[in-house]
């Protein structure tokens, strides 16, 4: 059975993760740094949307193989209904890349002990931001500057 989701179900799915790591009740940290326990919580999370990326990954290749141009077998139509398909399955696996380089670049982060610091600053970043997104690599300070110059 092949898994194929759009660029809006693979949205939902790191959503989905998110949420479940933000309700979590294995997040014992009540300051705003993380200990231990919130680090593998991360680290179980990580991996796990990393699984579910590698599956829907595999699946996606398939739609973003060339396009036949041969008019003989199908109609214009359907052919640019193809070439639109293409487009569309190419920009999801660059997303899925990507976030796979980031879910990479922060179990990397965790097995030299920094996972949790502002790579920036150095400050810690708030767990609720790292339960939102744990492949977040600043805190909300210096993305907000970065966003802003």
């Amino acid at each position: 059975m092949r898994l194929s989701y759009s660029p809006f179900a693979f949205r939902a799915l790191a959503r989905v993760h998110c949420q479940n790591i933000l309700s979590s009740p294995s997040i014992q940290s009540t300051a705003d740094i993380l200990n231990d326990l919130d680090t593998q919580h991360f680290k179980r999370a990580l991996l796990e949307l990393r699984s579910d990326l590698l599956a829907v990954e595999q699946s996606g290749q398939e739609a973003a193989q060339t396009v036949q141009l041969d008019q003989t077998t199908i109609g214009r139509v359907s052919r640019m209904d193809a070439l639109q398909g293409q487009a569309m399955a190419k920009e999801s696996q660059q997303r899925r890349t990507i976030q796979l380089q980031r879910i990479e670049a922060s179990l990397q982060r965790m097995e030299k002990g920094i996972f949790g610091l502002c790579l920036r600053c150095g400050e810690d970043i708030h767990v609720k931001r790292l339960a939102f997104d744990p492949t977040a690599p600043l805190c909300i300070a210096c993305a907000s500057q970065g966003e802003k110059g």
